[in-house]
Formats: C-alpha cells, sequence, structure tokens
C-alpha cells in the first residue's frame, strides 16, 4: 500500500502534496511511515473522524452504564421496527415487557440525558470534521475544547446514576480521548493551528472552555514544539529553516 501512495503522490507531484489521510488501521499506519520515510515533507495523518468514532465505541465499551444505555436503546429501537401491529406484540410477552419497564424507568431516562450530554461534544467535533472543507487549522484546539467540555459535563452533572465518583468516571474518559487524541495529532496539526490568525485574537484569547487560560500558538510550549518539527521536516535547507523559524520566535 505505501507503494501504491508513493506512486499516486510522485503522479501527482511531491511539491503538491502535504498529507496522505488514512483510517487507523495498522496497514494503514504501515504505509504512510513508508511515505513519510521517503518523503519527509510529506506527513501521515489518521482520519479523525474515524479516530473519534474509535473513542465512542470504547466509551460505550468501558463505561458499563453507558453501554447499557446504548445496547436499551437498540433494543427498543428494533422492537418498535419489528413488531408493527398489536398482535406481534402480544404474542412477544416477554420482549415487550423488558420494554415497557425500560421506558417507564425514570434512573433510565437519567441516565440516557446523561449519556447524550457526554456524547454531545465528541459527535459535534466529529460532525465538524466530517467535511471535505480544509479544515486542518481548527482541528487542535477542536480535540482540545472538545475534551475540556466533556470534562467539565463529567464533573458539573455528577449522579448517582453513574455508579462511581464523578473523578473516577473522568479519568476513565480521560484516558481513551487522550490516546485518541495523541494517535491523531501530528507536527502539522500544531502548524496549521499556528498559521490560524483566530488562535491570536482577543476574542479567542479570552473565550477558553473551563479554568485554563489559553495562550497564543507562539506561547504555547506543546503546540511550538510540533510546529518546529513540522518546520525541520518541510524544510530541508538550513538558512530557509532559520529563517522561518525566526517568524514565529
Amino acid at each position: 500500500m505505501g507503494e501504491l501512495f508513493i506512486k499516486v503522490i510522485e503522479d501527482v507531484g511531491v511539491d503538491s502534496c502535504v498529507q496522505i489521510i488514512t483510517d487507523n488501521a495498522p496497514v494503514c499506519k504501515a504505509a504512510g511511515l513508508i511515505v513519510e520515510a521517503k518523503y519527509p515533507q510529506i506527513f501521515w495523518t489518521p482520519c479523525i473522524v474515524h479516530s473519534l468514532n474509535l473513542a465512542l465505541k470504547s466509551i460505550a465499551s468501558d463505561v458499563t452504564w453507558i453501554g447499557t444505555v446504548i445496547e436499551d436503546a437498540r433494543h427498543i429501537r428494533n422492537f418498535v421496527q419489528n413488531h408493527t401491529n398489536a398482535l406481534t406484540i402480544y404474542r412477544d410477552h416477554a420482549a415487550s415487557k423488558r420494554v415497557k419497564d425500560t421506558v417507564l424507568d425514570d434512573g433510565w431516562w437519567e441516565r440516557v440525558n446523561l449519556s447524550i450530554k457526554i456524547m454531545d461534544p465528541i459527535i459535534s467535533l466529529l460532525r465538524f470534521a466530517d467535511t471535505d472543507k480544509p479544515i486542518l487549522g481548527d482541528i487542535y484546539e477542536g480535540w482540545d475544547s472538545m475534551i475540556e467540555s466533556v470534562k467539565t459535563i463529567v464533573m458539573e452533572n455528577e449522579s448517582p446514576e453513574y455508579g462511581t465518583s464523578a473523578e473516577s468516571l473522568w479519568s476513565t474518559i480521560q484516558v481513551i480521548l487522550l490516546s485518541r487524541w495523541d494517535k491523531n495529532c501530528t507536527p502539522l496539526h500544531c502548524l496549521a493551528h499556528s498559521l490560524n490568525p483566530k488562535f491570536y485574537s482577543q476574542e479567542w484569547l479570552t473565550a477558553g472552555v473551563g479554568p485554563s487560560p489559553r495562550f497564543p500558538p507562539h506561547m504555547d510550549g506543546e503546540i511550538s514544539q510540533g510546529r518546529k518539527l513540522a518546520f525541520r521536516r518541510i524544510y530541508q535547507d538550513k538558512a530557509l529553516l532559520y529563517e522561518i523559524e525566526a517568524g514565529f520566535a
């Protein structure tokens, strides 16, 4: 697959390619690394939509009560779709009783509400990223704000329905989100973030989510480090690299 990517890149023109985007499968990662080895200035980037889908699946798997809510909802949906008249409902007494007990359970609806609240920032970012528009410069901030939003929702809506403390629930979800972001983030995201004028404006700097202050990209250590790595891969000429880096000093 890597050789196929290289052939397409060379057909298009190496200077016209900035990145290749694939899903997160190991074979795709291996192909991306082959491309990066031959052309360091071209970045392999895991698909953010696929990464967010995997994060949602992991949350449903690792947070038992959220997984149970989703399974119950699927059962109700399937029951409604498969029982189109009163006679079939009557005959499937066991299934209809389970549906009735579920939909009349106030605690279940509370868990539904909490699940939707927690998942909403993740799904919103997924929908934003699922586009053909150029959004590379917004991805770093999108992940950062999404993670902070989920944390705020979990901590501010602590409920007995969690089955554990808000801190413990957030710890589980945080590990999943950070793991996916670490795999998805590349130096190119940091560079694109640094080149987006929006992130230097006072409006953005003063409109942060949560207690953590916002900093312009050139004052953020993690972003600056990623930007430098991107520059060093893109610009092979040391004199030009020095000139480019000086612009962000």
